[in-house]
């Protein structure tokens, strides 16, 4: 099994840039042990519902201890005064939900390697709404 080194990793406590690295890591995943990808592709698209029964659930599940662990080590001092950043934290994770729910359905028809070919533009997309959101919550000095 290949183990992915993040020890050349620098974690960031800034919101977006902890969540791009996540996604990184996942990225690199995918390309470093792919049999792992696979294996975890074809849990989620394709026998989720037979392995985890209410998918829509188990993602909410996920997402949400995702969030309360990232809450705990953001800068909150990033966010502009009078921002909840408890809701900002939420919105972000919605979007990124968003994101990913709009591909489900055309992902659940492609390989795990076709995936890691589209992730891309899917990665792209939700950095230009991270662009957005920075600029609506964040401090000017943190754009």
């Amino acid at each position: 099994m290949t183990k992915i080194d993040s020890s050349s990793l620098s974690f960031s406590n800034d919101l977006f840039e902890m969540l791009k690295q996540q996604g990184e890591l996942k990225i690199r995943m995918g390309t470093e042990d792919p049999v792992k990808y696979k294996f975890l592709f074809e849990v989620f698209y394709r026998d989720s519902d037979l392995i985890f029964g209410e998918t829509d659930a188990d993602t909410a599940r996920i997402f949400s201890s995702s969030k309360e662990k990232i809450f705990e080590v953001i800068d909150k001092g990033r966010f502009k005064e009078g921002v909840d950043v408890k809701k900002a934290v939420d919105i972000v994770f919605f979007c990124i939900r968003g994101i990913y729910g709009q591909y489900t359905d055309e992902y659940k028809k492609m390989s795990a390697e076709e995936t890691l070919l589209h992730i891309d533009k899917v990665k792209e997309e939700i950095y230009g709404y991270f662009d957005i959101l920075r600029r609506i919550f964040y401090k000017e000095e943190y754009w």
